[in-house]
């Protein structure tokens, strides 16, 4: 047994994983949640900007919110949208939304992780 081997009894063992499994189903609960339907903690408007301005304010934005945190993003360029963002999120592990407003703009919602 190693130094850090901590002994917990039979009740206080179901207690804590009754807790684990409520954290479990809370978690998946915010993931599978509809994205655009949580307040977002920021609103980014990159309107009329083009690539690779957007990303970076969407880089600067997701490291000012804390885990957990939605960025809304409201965007008119496409590659933006269609490409560049949906890689940036696959690459950290965040979740991410698109809606399109009209033709041509879109609001992007990223879950942090």
């Amino acid at each position: 047994m190693s130094a850090n081997t901590v002994f917990v009894g039979t009740s206080k063992f179901y207690e804590l994983r009754g807790l684990v499994l409520l954290l479990y189903k809370i978690k998946e609960r915010i993931i599978m949640a509809d994205l655009k339907s949580i307040p977002p903690t920021e609103t980014l408007y990159v309107l009329g900007r083009a690539c690779p301005y957007p990303i970076v304010l969407i880089k600067k934005g997701m490291e000012k919110i804390p885990a957990g945190a939605v960025l809304k993003i409201l965007c008119d360029s496409s590659i933006t949208v269609e490409e560049v963002i949906p890689r940036y999120c696959e690459k950290h592990g965040y979740q991410f939304e698109s809606v399109m407003l009209n033709e041509g703009s879109w609001e992007f919602y990223i879950l942090k992780a």
